[in-house]
C-alpha cells in the first residue's frame, strides 16, 4: 500500500525562476559520498540523486498527425452489362470516447452507390473508366458529407508515374469536365529533381497541384485542395511517361479524429502513405537527426544546404521506401515521402537553426497519431486541484495556459523518513513526482553556476554578484551528473 502513503506528487510550472528551484550538494554521513539535491523550494520537495535508484523520464506535447491511407479500387466484375454496387465505410475513431466530447461510440459513414450497366470487364475487373467513375463518386461523397455531425475525412486523387531521361516527356492534366488544365513538358528529367522542378515551376500547375519525387524515377502528383477532381494522361511528348497509377488519398480532417477504412474483400486495397515537409530557409551547418521505422539516422550538411539534407536522407531512406526531394531545385521546402513499408518517420531533433516542421499542405501518417500532453490534457489533470500544493496558506490555483505546449518530467527517487516506531529510526520509501512545465522554459539562463560556489545552484537573482549562466536543461544535467541525452525544446 506504499502508493497510498506516498502518492505521486504533481506540480505545474508556468513560470520559472532561480527562487523556485535550486540544485545543491551535501555529504552522505554514512558513505562520505557527495549527494546532489534538486529542490523544488516552492513546493517543499527535495529530490536526492542516488545512482541506480533515481530516474527521470521526459515526454512533451505532440501535435498529432493526420491519418493517411491510399486506396486502390480493384472492383472485380461479377457480370457484363449489369448494375454494380460499390462503397467503402469510414469509421471515425476518437482518442477518449465520451471524455469531454459526445463521441461515445464509433461513427461509421458509408460512401458508395450503384453503377448502372457496367462496361465489359477487363480481365475479370471493371473497366478503368468505370473505376474512375467510382473513385470520383467516393471522393465527392466524402467531401460533400453533410450529415448532422459533418465529415471527418478529406479525399484527394493522386497519380504516380515513371519518367524517362529524354527531356521530351510531357504530362497533361484535365478537370472533371475533361477540359485541359495544363500540359507540362519535362525538359529537365535527366534527374528526378529536374522533373519535379519542371512541374512545380509551372505557374498554372502550381495553382492547382504539387509534385514530389517518391524514388529516383517516380513522381507523385496530387491536388493542393482536397476534393479537386482531375485526371492525368501522357502529354504527347516524343517519349511517353510510363507506369501511370491512380489512387484515392484519404486523410483525417483533424488530429483529434482518426478513422478506419472498411470495404468488401477484393473490392480494393489500401496502404499507408507518409507525406511530410520541412523548411530549410535559413539553416546553419549542423546535423539533422531523424528516425525511419524506429532506426536513428542523421546527416550533417553545410550552412544553408537544403540539397545536402535531401541527399543525406535519401542515402538512408531510399532503400526502405522513404524519399525526399526539394519542391523546387532553388527553393528550401523539402518534401518527405514514405510508401506502405514505412511505419513511421519522426524527427528527434531540429538542432539546426531554421530547420522546422512545416505544415505546407497536409501531414500524413500511415496510422495517424492523436495529440498528447496538450494544454487541454494538462488542464484536466489540475482541474480539481484546491491549490498549488505549496507551503504558503494563501495561493491561487495554477492552471495551464491555453494552447501552450508542455513537457512532463517523471522523477522516481528514494527518500528517507522517520520510522513510526522510533525517532532514531528511518525508513526508505520510493517517491514519485510529475513536473508539468512549459516547454519554452528549458533554454533560458536563470541560475548562476558559480554562486555561492561552483556546482551549487542556490543563488537567487537578488543575491550579490548573481549572473545567470545556466538554463533549466543544464541544471537537470548537473543534478543527474551527466548529460540526460534528451532533446529539450527551445
Amino acid at each position: 500500500m506504499q502508493n497510498l502513503n506516498f502518492p505521486t506528487q504533481r506540480i505545474l510550472i508556468n513560470t520559472l525562476s532561480a527562487a523556485e528551484i535550486a540544485m545543491w550538494t551535501d555529504t552522505d554521513p554514512d558513505t562520505s559520498a557527495t549527494v546532489r539535491h534538486l529542490s523544488l523550494k516552492k513546493h517543499g520537495i527535495d529530490i536526492p540523486f542516488v545512482s541506480g535508484s533515481t530516474t527521470i523520464r521526459k515526454s512533451c506535447t505532440q501535435a498529432g498527425q493526420l491519418k493517411s491511407r491510399a486506396l486502390t479500387i480493384l472492383a472485380p466484375a461479377p457480370c457484363e452489362d449489369c448494375n454494380y454496387e460499390y462503397g467503402i465505410t469510414l469509421k471515425e475513431i476518437v482518442r477518449e470516447p465520451g471524455v469531454m466530447n459526445a463521441d461515445y461510440y464509433p461513427d461509421s459513414r458509408l460512401y458508395g452507390g450503384v453503377l448502372e450497366s457496367i462496361q465489359t470487364p477487363s480481365g475479370g475487373f471493371l473497366a478503368d473508366s468505370d473505376k474512375v467513375i467510382i473513385e470520383t463518386d467516393i471522393i465527392n461523397q466524402i467531401m460533400d458529407d453533410t450529415t448532422a455531425l459533418g465529415g471527418f475525412a478529406d479525399a484527394r486523387r493522386i497519380y504516380t508515374f515513371t519518367t524517362g531521361t529524354n527531356g521530351d516527356e510531357a504530362v497533361s492534366l484535365y478537370n472533371s469536365s475533361g477540359t485541359l488544365i495544363v500540359t507540362v513538358t519535362l525538359t529537365n528529367d535527366a534527374t528526378i529533381a529536374g522533373a519535379v522542378n519542371d512541374l512545380n515551376a509551372d505557374t498554372t500547375f502550381d495553382d492547382y497541384f504539387y509534385a514530389m519525387a517518391i524514388s529516383t524515377t517516380q513522381v507523385l502528383i496530387t491536388s493542393i485542395n482536397a476534393g479537386l477532381i482531375f485526371t492525368l494522361e501522357d502529354g504527347g511528348g516524343a517519349h511517353a511517361i510510363d507506369n501511370i497509377t491512380r489512387e484515392v488519398w484519404i486523410t483525417s480532417r483533424n488530429v483529434n479524429s482518426q478513422f478506419e477504412i472498411e470495404f468488401d474483400s477484393g473490392f480494393a486495397t489500401n496502404r499507408g502513405l507518409t507525406i511530410q515537409a520541412l523548411d530549410a530557409a535559413t539553416n546553419d551547418a549542423g546535423t539533422l537527426t531523424y528516425y525511419i521505422n524506429g532506426t536513428a539516422y542523421g546527416y550533417t550538411a553545410g550552412a544553408h544546404d537544403p540539397a545536402g539534407y535531401v541527399a543525406g536522407f535519401n542515402a538512408d531512406g531510399a532503400s526502405l521506401g522513404a524519399y525526399a526531394c526539394l519542391r523546387l531545385t532553388a527553393a528550401t521546402t523539402i518534401w518527405i515521402y514514405g510508401n506502405g513499408d514505412i511505419t513511421d518517420i519522426t524527427w528527434a531533433s531540429f538542432g539546426v537553426t531554421g530547420i522546422v516542421k512545416l505544415n505546407y499542405t497536409t501531414w500524413g501518417h500511415p496510422i495517424g497519431r492523436f495529440p498528447r500532453l496538450t494544454a487541454d490534457d494538462v488542464f484536466r489533470l489540475f482541474l480539481n486541484d484546491s491549490g498549488l500544493g505549496a507551503l504558503s496558506n494563501m495561493t491561487y490555483i495554477v492552471q495551464p495556459t491555453e494552447d501552450a505546449t508542455y513537457c512532463k518530467l517523471h522523477i522516481e527517487y528514494t527518500a528517507s523518513i522517520g520510522a513510526i516506531h522510533g525517532a532514531s529510526h528511518e525508513d526508505n520509501h520510493k517517491s514519485m513526482v510529475d513536473i508539468y512545465i512549459k516547454s519554452g522554459l528549458f533554454a533560458t539562463s536563470l541560475w548562476d553556476a558559480n554562486n555561492p560556489t561552483s556546482g551549487q545552484y542556490m543563488a537567487e537573482a537578488a543575491d550579490t554578484g548573481f549572473s545567470a549562466d545556466t538554463a533549466f536543461d543544464a541544471l537537470l544535467d548537473a543534478w543527474y551528473g551527466s548529460n540526460l541525452g534528451y532533446s529539450w525544446p527551445s
